[in-house]
């Protein structure tokens, strides 16, 4: 006798969104400083170096700092979404709203364990910098925390 649960179907005619006001407002407010912020930093990197060297402005000065500029705000951005992401999953596991990754120190972990490996292998450490370091070197830490 295995009994079936339906879950009711919910139409989308039946399906209302609310628009709320106040979140309408402050997410726009967080985009118009996000974008301020890029503004700023893209100034910062361009102008403002360019006149405090004393060196004019020329279209390819700009396009040669801003082919730096752009992987740097994209990777600012990606490090942000990512750190986003793994908070909210680490304390969806944890079921804990305040713990994060940080306060339990992996980052400190993280750290301790690149400075040894520095400390270590001395000149060697170039290979810690490429992307095949950085993954024995995650390995290394894993299996550490499984042990």
């Amino acid at each position: 006798m295995e009994k079936s649960l339906e879950l009711p179907q919910a139409r989308f005619s039946q399906v209302r969104v609310k628009f709320n006001k106040r979140i309408f407002v402050v997410f726009s407010m967080l985009v118009l400083l996000i974008i301020t912020a890029v503004g700023l930093y893209i100034f910062s990197r361009t102008f403002a170096h360019s006149w405090r060297l004393g060196v004019p402005m020329t279209q390819q000065a700009f396009g040669r700092i801003m082919g730096r500029t752009i992987p740097a705000i994209i990777g600012m951005a990606a490090a942000g979404g990512i750190i986003a992401v793994v908070s909210l999953a680490f304390q969806t596991i944890t079921q804990s709203r305040i713990l994060t990754p940080s306060m339990i120190g992996f980052d400190s972990v993280f750290m301790g364990t690149q400075t040894l490996l520095v400390f270590a292998f001395g000149s060697f450490t170039p290979f810690l910098q490429t992307q095949s370091g950085i993954f024995l070197l995650l390995r290394l830490l894993w299996l550490q925390f499984r042990w």
